[in-house]
């Protein structure tokens, strides 16, 4: 009896250890497979990246410009005209 249960120890060592390489080879394999699959969507979501990018700065470069610089001029021109009336307001009060 005791021979059976080493030896059945021994065979249930063998088997866990073998599910365990078969295991091991399974998830390399899945994720070698996963990677392949994903490497294609990822070229295409750095090209897509790019080309919004781009899209941004011209965007940038060709509306938000000359707005930013046209805002800053009326807000100088804004700024000059207070002035203005407060020094009417002074010679005014004197």
């Amino acid at each position: 009896m005791r021979e059976f249960i080493e030896v059945l120890r021994d065979v249930v060592i063998i088997v866990w250890a073998m599910m365990g390489i078969v295991t091991v080879a399974l998830v390399l394999a899945l994720t070698l497979s996963i990677y392949r699959k994903i490497g294609p969507i990822l070229e295409s979501l750095r090209g897509t990246i790019a080309n919004a990018q781009a899209t941004t700065t011209m965007v940038s470069d060709l509306a938000l410009a000359p707005l930013m610089r046209a805002s800053s001029f009326f807000a100088g021109v804004r700024q000059g005209l207070r002035v203005i009336q407060r020094l009417q307001k002074r010679r005014g009060g004197r």
